[in-house]
């Protein structure tokens, strides 16, 4: 698969998709977070790191309702600065680990 620069629009929608549940983790690591990714993130916002807390946690979700809760509200959190185009450092806060201010 040859490498192509993913839009704004294309990672948006890849976060409401995964939120959704359309979109799997698996998928969405193999797509952004793999070191083989097939796609050049170089002009989106550096937010895949604390997106890996997310992906990693799956598991975690599936077991306790609680963290899913926070996980998911914290995705939704970060979907809705992404769609403002919120700063970079505003929307490094959502790490998955908490909830965030």
């Amino acid at each position: 698969m040859s490498e192509h620069k993913v839009t704004y629009e294309e990672f948006l929608t890849d976060l409401k998709a995964l939120h959704e549940e359309e979109f799997s983790c698996k998928e969405f690591y193999e797509k952004y977070l793999s070191k083989y990714k097939p796609v050049d993130t170089q002009n989106l916002p550096d937010l895949v790191g604390n997106l890996g807390h997310y992906i990693d946690d799956e598991d975690l979700r599936a077991k306790d309702p609680e963290y899913k809760k926070m996980q998911n509200s914290e995705l939704f959190k970060l979907i809705n600065l992404v769609e403002k185009k919120a700063s970079l450092e505003v929307m490094r806060e959502i790490h998955f680990l908490g909830y965030s201010d």
